[in-house]
């Protein structure tokens, strides 16, 4: 389920062709983006996912530039809803709600995955509990009350591009968490 978002500090732009579908390869292991500079964000949701216990492990290029994770995504009445997570230098840890665009976790401005090579990432969603891991090491641990149910996925800001690659990821996978038993 590929996902859009204008963005709104921006001059309005056509939208993207296919909903951005052409933007995305699957060249050999990896998942690719590639976009030149576009006042958008492009992504996915798993749509046959609708959780908020779930663990994701993947590997991201070092020289990626933009990579947000959906948490507990809701398309209804077409609007994204739902937590945005930053997993990039420009805020990495940073929790966003949407529609309205409020921080409300504000990051770690120490935390820089490493540049070179594959980084390997694992974000951790138990209800309102996320942590996440980078190349081993837990660096981020929260409480997000707010957080309802919903899709997971992945989105990345085009604004930053400059015709490079945006974003490369290996070996995805998503995690079922198993319910909690009713007490």
């Amino acid at each position: 389920f590929p996902v859009t978002i204008p963005t709104e500090q921006c001059p309005p732009q056509p939208a993207l062709a296919n909903n951005g579908k052409g933007l995305w390869s699957f060249p050999g292991d990896r998942i690719l983006l590639k976009s030149d500079k576009k006042a958008a964000s492009v992504g996915f949701l798993d749509p046959g996912f609708d959780s908020n216990r779930w663990m994701l492990r993947m590997q991201v290029q070092g020289t990626s530039q933009s990579l947000l994770v959906i948490l507990g995504a809701s398309t209804a009445s077409r609007t994204l809803s739902g937590h945005l997570l930053c997993l990039d230098d420009s805020a990495f840890g940073r929790v966003v709600v949407l529609p309205a665009n409020t921080t409300v976790l504000p990051g770690n401005a120490t935390v820089r995955p490493p540049r070179d090579g594959w980084n390997d990432f694992e974000i951790l969603l138990d209800e309102p509990n996320l942590k996440v891991r980078l190349n081993g090491e837990q660096v981020l641990q929260a409480t997000l009350p707010a957080l309802e149910s919903g899709q997971p996925g992945l989105l990345s800001s085009l604004q930053q591009a400059s015709g490079d690659t945006v974003l490369q990821l290996r070996n995805p996978r998503l995690l079922r968490s198993p319910s909690r038993p009713q007490r």
